[in-house]
């Protein structure tokens, strides 16, 4: 299958909830009016977040699809550090899946109806499902502290994020040649994509917190196979 070496530009909506533990901030943060917020030491403030939530495709085929029907899981976990009120950087591992369309017959990630070969959509279109798994990393911006200035008890803080990750791909295969029995195999396909996202995080206690997180993801489009700009999300 040729592959489409186009920038889908995904705007993956993955709406999730999101944990974090970290350090409390109040004791390790100094600030100086004449220099702002200075640098804290590098054992200070790191935090993990576990995230879980759903994917939604927006690709010019994709959205051919019935709406209710390209929900997948997505999840994550990072670990970053705060070197001062304002700015964070994290990195770590994310899972995304993915439900859409091909005009492809011989596209990975085709959905079967067993022996009657790959799904054909009411459209001419093929029902995809594949997995996308990789590392992550971002830059973060608090922009609650920005704005309103640094407060160690503040309950809500607002974060604007952006950065990259690159996905590998897992697809279902047939294993028998009726396709009427299949396993997931490494589809032996790399991503590159481009990502930001809001969260607003409301604090819990001192080290745990509970957030909401909407993100865009523009990736590089394999598998619809029409050689176009793609709105994914």
């Amino acid at each position: 299958m040729k592959k489409s070496a186009f920038l889908a530009l995904a705007c993956a909506a993955l709406m999730s909830a999101t944990a974090t533990a970290q350090e409390t901030p109040e004791i390790t943060y100094t600030s100086d009016p004449s220099q702002g917020y200075l640098f804290n030491r590098f054992k200070d403030n790191w935090f993990i977040t576990a995230e879980g939530g759903v994917n939604y495709q927006f690709s010019k085929t994709d959205i051919a699809r019935k709406w209710s029907d390209r929900f997948a899981p997505a999840a994550g976990l990072y670990v970053g550090k705060w070197f001062s009120p304002v700015m964070a950087f994290r990195g770590g591992f994310s899972y995304m899946g993915t439900k859409g369309l091909s005009n492809l017959s011989d596209a990975f990630g085709l959905c079967y109806n067993g022996g009657n070969g790959p799904v054909m959509y009411d459209n001419n279109y093929y029902k995809t499902h594949v997995f996308n798994f990789g590392v992550s990393f971002d830059a973060m911006l608090n922009l609650t502290n920005w704005w309103c200035g640094y407060k160690p008890n503040r309950v809500y803080n607002a974060y604007f994020y952006a950065g990259g990750a690159l996905y590998w791909t897992m697809a279902k295969y047939p294993t028998n040649a009726a396709a009427t029995e299949f396993e997931w195999k490494n589809a032996h396909d790399k991503i590159i994509a481009l990502r930001a996202g809001l969260t607003q995080e409301f604090n819990l206690s001192r080290h745990f917190a509970l957030g909401l997180d909407l993100r865009a993801t523009a990736m590089d489009n394999h598998i619809d196979g029409n050689g176009k700009m793609q709105f994914v999300g």
